[in-house]
């Protein structure tokens, strides 16, 4: 306890000199601070955002071509793929959603849709009898999940009108399935294509072309990649197919490469400016404690331990570290409001563009004080190396 007292003593009686290496420490902190809190704050929420929308994942051939079933096996079986759906042609995806009690009418688009579609979440996969509609189609229409729903189309070439019920299984948000889009059974879509194309349709009671004579045929896919780091690469290996190929390519790769980037100065900075607070407090101890040679000399002569010698300077150190922790945190919240104020990254930001929460914090100044603590010591034991007499002898 002797060494404690005599630490917190010497906090007390020096405090300009120890409110300067606070300063000096809570410098080499503060810039750590800022970064970690902008890659956390804005660079995180953002890739976090794209890994949260399957939208980011989604790849899809620009124009509509004849897509057979070995240029399908080819597309799935490409490293990074997660889902693969086929389209027919879009025009042909197009039906009238309306309330089972006859009333309301829209407009939607369908996409066929089965287990494994990013789309749907964690909800289950269309059947032939329900449907998965998006917020803006089911808020048009005042639809909630289970209600009855009419699913239409209708051809000029044909006067008979293919209709089914069908139950409104699940609504998906407005990032997953945006405006009037519908997540159909493939079976279901299949039919309302052939209906487009003039087959019959026995099982619906809707006469036409002998649908022994349809070749079902595909004009393009539905494609997501299996992760955001796999979109680039997908992209890359899809145009072999020279079809022209879509995807968000461009925010992604930035996205990710802004991560890196990140990652790499939190790493770098952070270890030169942590390496600077460590030499700060290494020379705070030194200066501090050389003219206290006689002193120590005269301590350790009067029975005081290697232990006592180490609690007196852990507790300087501790000190000095806790406020230069203190004066950082404070420092950093203040940065970090004015950086909140920002143009044009606060309006680009959903949230806190610097932002570290209390638990991250905490682990940071625990982490600090950790290193300060063993660098303390660290210093501690080549004080316990003193000679008593050497130090008397070196003062006179």
């Amino acid at each position: 306890m002797i060494g404690v007292s005599l630490g917190l003593a010497y906090l007390r009686r020096r405090p300009r000199a120890n409110l300067l290496a606070m300063l000096a420490i809570a410098a080499c902190l503060l810039p750590i601070l800022v970064a970690a809190g902008l890659k956390a704050g804005y660079v995180d929420r953002m890739v976090g955002g794209l890994r949260a929308d399957p939208r980011a994942l989604a790849i899809g051939f620009r124009a509509d071509e004849t897509l057979g079933e070995a240029e399908l096996a080819a597309i799935r079986a490409l490293p990074g793929v997660a889902y693969v759906e086929p389209l027919p042609a879009w025009l042909s995806l197009s039906a009238v959603l309306g309330r089972a009690d006859g009333s309301g009418a829209l407009d939607v688009t369908l996409l066929p849709s089965s287990a494994g579609d990013p789309l749907l979440g964690d909800r289950a996969p269309p059947e032939e009898t329900t449907i998965v509609a998006g917020e803006a189609a089911a808020g048009r229409l005042r639809l909630k999940e289970g209600d009855g729903v009419v699913l239409s189309r209708s051809v000029d070439s044909r006067p008979e009108v293919f209709e089914v019920t069908l139950t409104l299984a699940a609504i998906r948000p407005a990032t997953h399935l945006p405006g009037n889009r519908l997540l159909v059974a493939p079976a279901l879509a299949r039919e309302i294509e052939s209906f487009g194309r003039g087959f019959a349709l026995p099982g619906r009671g809707l006469a036409g072309r002998d649908p022994a004579e349809e070749r079902p045929a595909y004009a393009n896919a539905r494609i997501f990649a299996a992760d955001l780091e796999s979109v680039a690469p997908l992209i890359d290996a899809l145009a072999v197919f020279d079809r022209g190929v879509s995807g968000d390519s461009g925010a992604v790769a930035f996205a990710l490469a802004l991560d890196r980037a990140a990652r790499l100065l939190v790493l770098v900075f952070g270890g030169a400016l942590a390496a600077g607070a460590m030499l700060s407090l290494w020379s705070t101890l030194d200066l501090g404690m050389l003219p206290q040679r006689r002193h120590l000399a005269l301590f350790k002569l009067m029975g005081a331990r290697g232990a006592d010698v180490s609690a007196y300077v852990l507790t300087i150190a501790l000190g000095i570290g806790c406020g230069g922790v203190v004066i950082a945190v404070g420092a950093f919240h203040a940065v970090a409001a004015g950086l909140d104020r920002l143009q044009p990254l606060a309006d680009a930001a959903d949230g806190p563009i610097c932002d570290l929460s209390p638990a991250s914090l905490l682990l940071g100044a625990a982490l600090t004080l950790v290193v300060l603590a063993v660098l303390a010591l660290a210093f501690a034991r080549r004080l316990a190396g003193l000679s008593p007499a050497g130090a008397l002898r070196d003062e006179i």
